[in-house]
C-alpha cells in the first residue's frame, strides 16, 4: 500500500518512533516522504541533531532505510529502551549506519547498512536464556529443581532453535532426562555421544556456579552490537565484495550438545559453559567472524546448482567452508598455506588438534589422493557415497590411536586444517577473487591447485 506523504510523515519534537513498526514494516519511502525529509534535513546537521523527528507512522523497510541514507550520508536512528529516534552519529565509519533496536534484557537488535560495500543486514544478539536457566542450575545442585520449571525455559525460541539443529541427535526428552540426573551421571553411564561429550562442561560448570552467574551478568558489557559489526565487517572482508548477508540471529544459550558454536539456517549459536571456560575476547572475536564467514559462504551456495555439480567437484568444494572459515577468520597456518596477518596465529583453533592435523599432513595427502582415484574410476559414485566417504575419514574426530566410543581427543577435523591448506594457498598465490571464482567454478580446483603449488615449488604434491 502506497501511503501520502502527511500520512507518512511527521514531524514533531522529541516523539518517539516504536522499535517494532520497523521491524514488522515492508513498506518503502515514497517520493513525498523523501521530499518533505529532504527539505528538513537542507537545514543542516546541527539544527537536526537538536531536532528529535517523529516517525509514529513511518514504517521503514532495510530498502526504506538505505533510501534515508542515500538523502543525508551522516543520518542515523538509534534508539535507547524499546525506542527509535531520529539523529547524527558518525560511529565508526561514516559509510556505516545503524538502527539500534534494545527489546528487553538479553535481546538487542540492529540494522545495518553499509551504502559503500552494498551491505545490509538485520541481526539479533539473543542470550535471554542463560540467567534463568544457571538459576535452575542451582536448583539442581541442590535438589530442588521441578521438571516442569526446566521444560517451561526449553519451550523458549532460543532452546528451539538448538533442538532443531539438533534434530535426530539430541531430542528435547533426551536432553531433559540428561539434565534432570545429571549431577548423578558418569560418561560411561551416558549413550548419546553429544550429551557425553558435553558432559564435563556441565559438571564444571556445576561445580563453579558462582563464577558462571558473575560471567552471565557481565554479558551486556561484552555483546555489543560494536564487536558484533566489528567482526561482521571482518568476515565481509574476506567474502566476494558486494555480497549480501541474510537477517541473522546470534543465540547463545547453555548449550545441549558438543559444538561450541555452529552455524544453522540463517542463525548463529555460541555454548555459554564452553565460551566462558575456553575463550578470552579476541577468541570470542575469531569465533563470531568464523561463523559469520560460514552465513555468507552459505548465500555462495545458493547460488551453485551443488546438485548438479560432477562429484570430484563437489568433493573440493567439501573442504572450503571450514577451510577458508579457518584462513580468513582464525588466521590459521597450515602446512603449505601461510596465515594472512603477522601477529596471533591459529586463534581459537585447538592448539593440539591443529599440530595434530598439521603433523598428519603427508598422509592426509595421500588419502586426498586417494579419494580422487575412487572417485575418477567410479568407486564412489553417488552424492549418499561420497557423503559416507567424507565422515568415515574426513570428517572423523579421532585420533589413530583412539576408538569410536572414546571420546574424541580432536575438536577440528581435516576438512578445517586440509581445507585451509588446499584453498588457502590459491589464495595465498591468486587472491580472494580466484579463490571465489573457484569455489563457484569447482571444477576448475585441480588446474588452479596445481598452478599454485607450481608457485610455490611443490609440484609434487600436484593432483
Amino acid at each position: 500500500m502506497r501511503l501520502n506523504s502527511q500520512t507518512y510523515f511527521r514531524q514533531r519534537v522529541g516523539f518517539p518512533c516504536y522499535a517494532p513498526f520497523i521491524r514488522s514494516c515492508r513498506e518503502v519511502i515514497d517520493l513525498a516522504a523523501r521530499s518533505c525529509l529532504r527539505s528538513i534535513l537542507s537545514r543542516g546537521l546541527d539544527s537536526v541533531n537538536s531536532q528529535m523527528l517523529a516517525l509514529t507512522d513511518w514504517n521503514l523497510s532495510t530498502e526504506g532505510v538505505i533510501n534515508l541514507c542515500q538523502i543525508c550520508p551522516y543520518v542515523v536512528l538509534s534508539g535507547r529502551s524499546g525506542i527509535c529516534l531520529f539523529g547524527i552519529s558518525t560511529v565508526n565509519k561514516p559509510e556505516t549506519k545503524k538502527i539500534y533496536l534494545d527489546d528487553k534484557a538479553g535481546t538487542s537488535e540492529v540494522i545495518c547498512i553499509n551504502l559503500e560495500g552494498g551491505f545490509v543486514m538485520q541481526f539479533s544478539i539473543n542470550y535471554s536464556t542463560i540467567l534463568p536457566m544457571l538459576q535452575l542450575c542451582r536448583k539442581l545442585k541442590y535438589g530442588d529443581l521441578q521438571e516442569d520449571e526446566l521444560r517451561q525455559i526449553l519451550r523458549h525460541e532460543d532452546y528451539q532453535f538448538e533442538f532443531s539443529r539438533y534434530k535426530n541427535r539430541v531430542s528435547e526428552e533426551e536432553f531433559t532426562n540428561y539434565f534432570l540426573n545429571l549431577p548423578h551421571l558418569t560418561e560411561d553411564a551416558i549413550t548419546n555421544r553429544d550429551l557425553k561429550v558435553h558432559h564435563n562442561f556441565y559438571l564444571y560448570l556445576l561445580d563453579n556456579l558462582d563464577f558462571f552467574i558473575s560471567k552471565a551478568q557481565e554479558l551486556p558489557l561484552y555483546l555489543t552490537q560494536d564487536i558484533f559489526q566489528e567482526q561482521i565487517n571482518n568476515a565481509l572482508h574476506w567474502l566476494p565484495d558486494g555480497l549480501i548477508l541474510p537477517d541473522m540471529k546470534y543465540v547463545f544459550t547453555l548449550g545441549i550438545g558438543a559444538s561450541g558454536g555452529y552455524v544453522f539456517g540463517n542463525g548463529s549459536h555460541y555454548d555459554f559453559i564452553q565460551l566462558i571456560k575456553y575463550q578470552s575476547l579476541d577468541v570470542f572475536c575469531s569465533t563470531l567472524a568464523h561463523e559469520t564467514h560460514h552465513v555468507g559462504f552459505g548465500v555462495i551456495t545458493k547460488s551453485i546448482d551443488i546438485d548438479s555439480l560432477p562429484l570430484e567437484a563437489l568433493f573440493y568444494w567439501s573442504f572450503a567452508g571450514e577451510g577458508l572459515a579457518v584462513k580468513y577468520c582464525n588466521n590459521a597456518e597450515g602446512v603449505i598455506s601461510k596465515s594472512i596477518h603477522e601477529g596471533a596465529k591459529n586463534i581459537g583453533l585447538d592448539s593440539f588438534t591443529w599440530e595434530y592435523l598439521n603433523n598428519d599432513f603427508d598422509d592426509t595427502m595421500i588419502h586426498f589422493r586417494e579419494s580422487i582415484r575412487r572417485i575418477r574410476n567410479n568407486e564412489i559414485k553417488s552424492i549418499e557415497e561420497l557423503d559416507k566417504h567424507l565422515k568415515e575419514y574426513w570428517m572423523n574426530s579421532w585420533t589413530k590411536e583412539q576408538q569410536s566410543g572414546d571420546i574424541p581427543k580432536l575438536l577440528h577435523f581435516r576438512l578445517y586444517s586440509f581445507g585451509n591448506d588446499i584453498w588457502g594457498v590459491i589464495h595465498d598465490c591468486f587472491g580472494k577473487d580466484v579463490v571465489y571464482d573457484t569455489l563457484r567454478n569447482p571444477w576448475k580446483f585441480p588446474s588452479v591447485f596445481d598452478e599454485a603449488l607450481q608457485k610455490i615449488c611443490r609440484t609434487d604434491l600436484q593432483i
